[in-house]
C-alpha cells in the first residue's frame, strides 16, 4: 500500500572532496544517484522528487528511464538548505499536500527501500511528527517530516540543513538506528570502501 508520502532526494552538490560527480557515480547497475531513486519508488512512498544543481543537465540526462519530478536549485552552491528549500517550494504549491515528507541524500546507496519503508510506518504508527536517524547522539537524515513542518523546512539557510529542524524539535522526534546502511560518500576512499562492503 502506498501512503501519502514525498520522497526528496537531495542531489545538486559539487561533490568537491571527491573531484567527481559522485551523482552519476557507478553503483551495482545504476548510479548512487539511480540507486537512491530506485529505492524510494520501490518503497510505499506516492511521489519521488530529486533537486539537482551541479551540472544538472548533464546528470538529467542520465535519468530518461525514471518518472520523477527533476527539480533543479539554482542556488546549490550556498549549501544543502537551499536545496530542501526548493524541494519544499515546490510541495507546499500542490494543491493536495503530502502527510508527509522523506529527505534523504543521494550519496548513502546502503539505504534501501527496506529502511525507507520502516520510516515510512514509523510515521504513520507514531504520534510524533519527525522520524530521524541515528547519528550517535544526534539525529539527522534521513529524515521524515509530518506536514506540521513543511514551512518550518521551506524557511531554513543555505548553510542549513534539516538536522537543525530536527535538533530543535527532539521532543517531536522519533530515532531510528540505521546501523551499518549509513555509510556515505565524500571521497574517493569511502566510494572504494563502500564498493568492497557491497562485495561482501
Amino acid at each position: 500500500m502506498k501512503h501519502h508520502v514525498t520522497v526528496l532526494i537531495l542531489a545538486a552538490g559539487s561533490s568537491s572532496r571527491m573531484g567527481k560527480m559522485k551523482q552519476l557515480l557507478p553503483w551495482k547497475n545504476t548510479t548512487l544517484l539511480g540507486s537512491a531513486i530506485s529505492a524510494a519508488k520501490a518503497s510505499k512512498a506516492s511521489e519521488i522528487i530529486v533537486v539537482l544543481g551541479y551540472h544538472a543537465a548533464r546528470i538529467r540526462e542520465s535519468l530518461t528511464n525514471h518518472r520523477i519530478i527533476l527539480l533543479e536549485n539554482r542556488e546549490w552552491e550556498t549549501g544543502m538548505g537551499s536545496s530542501v528549500r526548493c524541494g519544499m517550494q515546490y510541495v507546499l504549491n500542490k494543491t493536495s499536500l503530502p502527510d508527509a515528507v522523506l529527505i534523504m541524500l543521494c550519496d548513502q546507496p546502503f539505504i534501501g527501500t527496506g529502511y525507507l519503508n520502516e520510516m515510512i510506518e514509523a510515521y504513520y504508527a507514531s504520534p510524533k511528527n519527525i522520524i530521524g536517524t541515528a547519528y550517535g547522539r544526534s539525529a539527522g537524515v534521513p529524515a521524515l517530516f509530518g506536514k506540521s513542518y513543511f514551512s518550518m523546512l521551506k524557511g531554513i539557510s543555505g548553510k542549513e540543513g534539516a538536522r537543525e529542524v530536527i535538533s530543535g524539535h527532539s521532543d517531536d522526534t522519533v530515532t531510528l538506528n540505521a546501523n551499518d546502511l549509513l555509510g556515505d560518500v565524500d571521497n574517493d576512499e569511502d566510494y572504494r570502501s563502500l564498493l568492497d562492503k557491497l562485495k561482501e
